[in-house]
Parts: structure tokens; C-alpha cells; sequence
């Protein structure tokens, strides 16, 4: 073989061999990194409810592209009153081993290790290793007992640490946007415009007593990144107007407008509102129903927002699809109610 054949065959090896390493290695390294999304989306994942008690409620199953409820457990008894955590009805437990794979259809082991993610949190693992019976609102249920720092309560609602799946996710936690700052700025002029003639027309007829001059009360919260150049926010507004006609005097219990709004924001284009719920109450807000925005999963193509519907005496877990078209329900959980 020539010297020239030679020096071919060496070049061919140099340069063919180091190629193959870095493609397979590049290949093994994508596979073992992949975005969240990308691995989840091989298997089904389940989601939960966690509570900062330190319970882990789930309550969604995500397989072939769509949504259903899961954890069906035995009936719990109602806990009477309003109960504080070392009520000794929450006393009961059971190894993970023993939790019946009918109630979620995966066997315990699958249940052993979850990912949970709120805002600045992003599958942070969470090791459960037995179930035991927890408060949930003006009840109680059989939940997973999670190695995360437990906080106490003494009272309904309980509150949420965020939500957690069986597998990594690319989950967006809805943070609250800071007053003082040009995005609640921008965020206040766009509600108080939508506000303004439904309050108006909703305290046209009102000729009672009127309550001292008051200002529109805004909170909002935002998707803490974008999802494809799109933020979503969650808004809530309220202004007095009137004194309930039956209040004892003393009480002055006001009579007040409220609006809750999902709004969809993007540098292409101004803020747009996809959906909205206009109420008008007192100051006991019976009749309102607000919600606790935990975040938007982008899963497999689609966005879906995870939110918790707080009643006057009742919770309702929530996963919808959110798009430019507006929300969509999929899936509600009961989480409990007087």
C-alpha cells in the first residue's frame, strides 16, 4: 500500500471515529438532558395537589394526549368543625406498599418519587413513603405523606405549596406582580378599563346608601416566563359602592363589584382578555368565586393552566387549555367543601 493509500486511510480513521463518538455520545446526552417535555411525553405522568402541610393529594392522569380523574379512594368520613392539623382523625396511615393500585392504576412504586414546581421551584423532588389520612377543605381524604417541610394550620383553606407530577415537567408557576413597576402599570390601566362600565352598569339602579369614595383594588399574577412569546396573567378587581340595606349599622357591611379576568399578553400585540367573571356582592362575597393560579404545563404542544377554584365554603381543582381563543376546562377535582 503506497504511502499516499496510507496517509487517506489515516486521515478517514482521524476524523470518522472522533464523528461517530461525538454522534453517539451527542445522541446519549440528548436523551439523558431532554426537555422535560420531551421525556415526559413518553410515558403517562400523573399530577397532584400539594399542600404545606406536607400532603400530596393527585387528582389528574395525563395519557394519550388527554386528561381523567384519578385517585378513587374509599369514602373518607367528614371532619366536623374547623378542625386544626393535630386532630387526631388525621392520625391514620398506611405503608406506600399497601396503597391499592386501583385508586391511581399504578403500582405503589410509581408513586414513590414526584417532581413538584411552583414559582421559582422547578421539579424539586419530593420522596413519599406512605398515605395517610389529611384535611382537605372541611373534610378529609387519604393523601401521600411527602419528605418536604411540613407547615401547620389552624384553619380552611389550606394552603398550597404548588403542583407535582410523576415526571419532569416544563411548568410556567404564575407569580404576583409587584405594584410599584411598569408592568402592574400597564396591567392596571388595561383592567380599569374593562372594569369601569361594568361597574357603572352594574350601580345604575343602586339608589341606597352610599359608602365612602373608594378605588378600584387590583391584584394580578403572571406566568413567570413566556410560553412561545406569550405571558398570561390572572387579574382580580373590586370597588365598594353601597351599604347593604339590611346591615346593622355598626356592621356597615358595603356592597361591592368584583371582576376576575384571564388576559394573554405578547410584544406583538397588546394585552387582550380571553375571560372574565363579573359579580356584584356584599361584603361576606358569598356569591364570588375566585382562583388560585398555580401555572401553566406546556405539554406535548398545548398549554395547560392549573388553577384552584376557591367557593365561599368549598375548593375545586381545575386543569383547562389555555390559548389566543380563550380557557377550556378539561378536567375538575373536588378538593372538599362545608
Amino acid at each position: 500500500m503506497s504511502s499516499r493509500t496510507l496517509n487517506v486511510v489515516a486521515a478517514f480513521h482521524a476524523m470518522s471515529r472522533p464523528r461517530c463518538y461525538i454522534s453517539f455520545t451527542s445522541a446519549l446526552i440528548a436523551l439523558i438532558f431532554a426537555a422535560p417535555e420531551l421525556r415526559s411525553a413518553e410515558c403517562p405522568t400523573l399530577a397532584s395537589i400539594v399542600q404545606t402541610d406536607g400532603m400530596l393529594l393527585p387528582f389528574a392522569e395525563y395519557k394519550d394526549g388527554s386528561w381523567k380523574t384519578t385517585w378513587v379512594t374509599d369514602e373518607a368520613p367528614p371532619v366536623s368543625g374547623w378542625a386544626a392539623s393535630d386532630n387526631p382523625a388525621y392520625q391514620k396511615s398506611m405503608p406506600l406498599s399497601d396503597v391499592p393500585q386501583k385508586w391511581t392504576g399504578y403500582p405503589s412504586n410509581r408513586l414513590a418519587r414526584w417532581y413538584l414546581s411552583s414559582v421559582a421551584r422547578h421539579n424539586a423532588t419530593l420522596h413519599v413513603d406512605h398515605a395517610g389520612m389529611f384535611p382537605i377543605h372541611c373534610g378529609q381524604t387519604w393523601g401521600l405523606a411527602t419528605d418536604m417541610p411540613k407547615r401547620s394550620w389552624k384553619s380552611f383553606p389550606i394552603q398550597k405549596a404548588g403542583v407535582a407530577f410523576t415526571s419532569p415537567q416544563e411548568f410556567h408557576g404564575m407569580m404576583s406582580v409587584v405594584r410599584k413597576g411598569k408592568r402592574f402599570a400597564t396591567l392596571s390601566s388595561y383592567v380599569r378599563s374593562v372594569f369601569g362600565p361594568l361597574h357603572q352598569k352594574a350601580v345604575e339602579d343602586y339608589t341606597g346608601p352610599q359608602a365612602p369614595q373608594s378605588n378600584v383594588e387590583i391584584r394580578a399574577w403572571a406566568t413567570e416566563s413566556p410560553i412561545d412569546g406569550r405571558t398570561w396573567y390572572y387579574v382580580q378587581a373590586r370597588r365598594s359602592y353601597g351599604v347593604a340595606r339590611d346591615a346593622e349599622p355598626a356592621a356597615k357591611c358595603e356592597l361591592i363589584s368584583f371582576l376576575t379576568a384571564w388576559l394573554e399578553g405578547a410584544e406583538s400585540h397588546p394585552l387582550k382578555m380571553i375571560s372574565h367573571r363579573f359579580f356584584k356582592t356584599d361584603c361576606d362575597m358569598q356569591a364570588v368565586s375566585t382562583e388560585q393560579p398555580f401555572g401553566v404545563l406546556h405539554l406535548e404542544g398545548r398549554n395547560y393552566l392549573f388553577t384552584q377554584i376557591n367557593g365561599y365554603e368549598d375548593e375545586t381543582y381545575r386543569i383547562s387549555t389555555v390559548d389566543s381563543e380563550g380557557l377550556h376546562s378539561v378536567l375538575e377535582a373536588s378538593g372538599g367543601g362545608c
